[in-house]
């Protein structure tokens, strides 16, 4: 499979939603042509195959804009946490990368390695602890801080 990597040379910013659509139409295209051949898509080791490539397409686009990043800035240490930095293949991929341009790679221990959803569901708990509700047709909001959490609840 192929699916593109995203590059911005002008600037530092990610986006994958360029990735994210195009692994959808690969997807639809694949199981429209497994249809029209009569057979089962996905078998589990095309989809295995089709989410390998969807991962290494993300981490290779993560490493490419952050060796880029690190040396045009010079900056010597890069730090990867947050739910991600779990993933073994970006820490793999990441681990070379850094080697090879001689900056230091800091990664926390996989049982710091938490998703926001962990954070998310605290700070809900907490609130809830106090008093505070939501309706039931609270949506998500999710470029939300954590301090607007009052927007959203009441009591």
């Amino acid at each position: 499979f192929f699916l593109p990597i995203t590059d911005f040379l002008d600037s530092f910013d990610f986006s994958f939603s360029g990735v994210k659509t195009a692994a959808i139409n690969q997807y639809r295209k694949i199981e429209h042509e497994a249809q029209q051949e009569g057979k089962d898509w996905p078998s589990s080791v095309g989809l295995s195959d089709f989410a390998a490539t969807f991962q290494e397409t993300i981490v290779q686009t993560l490493a490419s804009h952050t060796k880029r990043a690190l040396i045009e800035t010079n900056y010597r240490q890069l730090v990867i946490a947050g739910g991600v930095s779990a993933n073994k293949r970006l820490r793999e991929v990441m681990s070379e990368m850094t080697k090879e341009i001689g900056v230091r790679l800091t990664i926390p221990t996989l049982s710091f390695c938490t998703d926001n959803a962990a954070m998310i569901a605290s700070a809900g708990y907490y609130a809830w602890q106090s008093g505070r509700r939501a309706s039931l047709d609270l949506n998500a909001v999710p470029m939300a801080e954590l301090d607007d959490v009052n927007r959203f609840v009441v009591g």
